[in-house]
């Protein structure tokens, strides 16, 4: 939806409530290149639920942490810390055409792991076996 909004306004950055949405050269959330707290910004700018995001590697309780993808800086990865650790939550996104994919990065198919839309978010848990299971 951010990036729609921004094609019918030529392109251009616009506010979003009280947030100002920032468009990356290709017309997608985001800037040029990316670190944990634009990162985190991004996530402001588009999701705005109050869920707390850290930049960084250590989500808080509750939350997310968002940091770059090691050796790709248009690319953002948000971890949720869950109490359960048999549980991961987690998903990058590619601020050079809008893709969301699994944590590892792969293109395809998600297998479980988290669905996000630019209208919400659906987390589809996919609980990790345990070894004799």
């Amino acid at each position: 939806m951010a990036a729609t909004k921004g094609h019918i306004n030529g392109g251009q950055d616009f506010t979003n409530g009280n947030v100002t949405v920032s468009l990356n050269n290709n017309g997608w959330p985001g800037y040029t290149i990316m670190t944990s707290g634009r990162c985190r910004d991004v996530w402001n700018m588009v999701m705005q639920e109050g869920i707390e995001v850290v930049p960084g590697t250590e989500p808080p309780s509750g939350g997310y942490a968002a940091a770059v993808v090691s050796g790709n800086l248009r690319r953002c990865i948000y971890e949720y810390s869950s109490r359960n650790p048999d549980l991961t939550l987690a998903f990058i996104y590619d601020t050079t055409n809008g893709d969301i994919l699994p944590p590892d990065g792969a293109a395809g198919a998600f297998g479980g792991w988290l669905l996000i839309t630019l209208t919400g978010v659906r987390l589809i848990n996919r609980r990790r076996k345990k070894s004799g299971q």
